[in-house]
């Protein structure tokens, strides 16, 4: 499809049924499904098929459930124009990796915007690739906007891999359910949460999760960020969290800062530090809380390496103690009244 093309399918949209099949659209709009009844939009729908979609201009508007890799795999590859699943009155949502490995590659140009949530390798092992353009999930009006790396039912895993554009997560950024997932982020912006619905990030749910952030990147969670049953390595780029960072989390989760800035906390007119650095083990508490800017100076200023690993309040007994190993030029912040406190260097 190309130029001013128009094509406008009010029922389901099949692409690869029992072979490969493949739809390449450069201009015009392809319009797939109804407003007022449930319909599909498959890429490999049977075994022994497959699907591919490239999007490099135009619209592709959908009002359809997208699912990809039913019975066979499926690539989408977006390089330019628009792509937009559900509308804000209407949800929608977008599985790559239904039961077959599929792939999202989203580069230069592109837009897409999925109005419901994104699930990445929900039965079959699938990944999202962006390079560019831009990613938004949900609206920060409504509620359920989330992306998932692994679901909560199978064992597939989910992978993300954000080089450049920017990503946008209007609810929550689930990484690892019952199969692993991964978040690695060496450039462009992540931005997770939204004011009315603060749901944060959790890295390894179930099974095991990892982010790693390097290089000029920038990710920002409204809410709290929970490395669960997983890791958080940061060598580089700019972490700010407006709520509580949870480590260890009744599981096994770490958190290394090597490099960049990570900020914790927002900026209050009051005197009195806004947020917590919490390390939890399982089925108890360890925590410190940071009451107070004078104390949190203080701690700041003490022996950095493997602090938070040696808290003073303990009910119970340590099952899988947690880990922040803090070394290297890394710079790690407390919101308090109206800026930040950076340790001392």
């Amino acid at each position: 499809m190309s130029g001013t093309g128009s094509l406008t399918v009010t029922e389901d949209e099949v692409i690869g049924v029992f072979g490969a099949g493949s739809f390449t659209q450069s201009g015009g709009t392809n319009t797939i499904g109804s407003q007022t009844h449930l319909t599909f939009f498959h890429l490999g729908k049977s075994s022994g098929s497959s699907g591919s979609y490239q999007l490099s201009g135009g619209s592709l508007v959908v009002y359809s459930i997208e699912e990809f890799g039913i019975g066979g795999p499926a690539t989408f590859i977006q390089s330019g124009g628009t792509h937009t699943v559900g509308t804000s009155a209407r949800l929608s949502a977008m599985t790559v990796g239904l039961f077959t490995a599929s792939s999202y590659n989203l580069s230069g140009t592109g837009i897409l915007t999925i109005n419901g949530y994104e699930r990445i390798g929900y039965g079959g092992n699938s990944s999202f690739t962006q390079s560019g353009g831009t990613h938004t999930i949900g609206t920060p009006t409504t509620n359920g906007s989330d992306l998932y790396l692994s679901s909560d039912k199978f064992s597939a895993t989910g992978s993300f891999a954000l080089s450049g554009g920017d990503l946008v997560v209007n609810g929550r950024l689930q990484i690892g359910g019952q199969g692993v997932g991964a978040f690695t982020q060496t450039g462009g912006t992540n931005a997770v949460g939204s004011p009315l619905f603060p749901r944060g990030m959790v890295v390894g749910s179930s099974a095991a999760g990892s982010y790693v952030l390097s290089g000029t990147s920038s990710l920002s969670v409204i809410g709290d960020e929970t490395i669960q049953h997983g890791t958080f390595t940061q060598s580089g780029g700019t972490h700010t969290v407006s709520g509580i960072e949870w480590i260890s989390f009744f599981w096994d989760g770490s958190f290394a800062l090597s490099g960049g800035t990570h900020t914790i906390g927002t900026p209050r007119s009051t005197a009195s530090c806004v947020s917590e650095e919490r390390v939890v083990a399982r089925r108890l508490t360890v925590y410190q809380a940071m009451e107070t800017c004078s104390s949190m100076a203080r701690n700041l200023s003490a022996t950095d390496l493997g602090r938070l690993v040696s808290l003073t309040r303990v009910a119970g007994f340590i099952l899988s103690p947690a880990a922040f190993l803090w070394a290297g030029q890394a710079r790690l912040r407390w919101a308090q009244g109206v800026s930040t406190f950076p340790a001392d260097h």
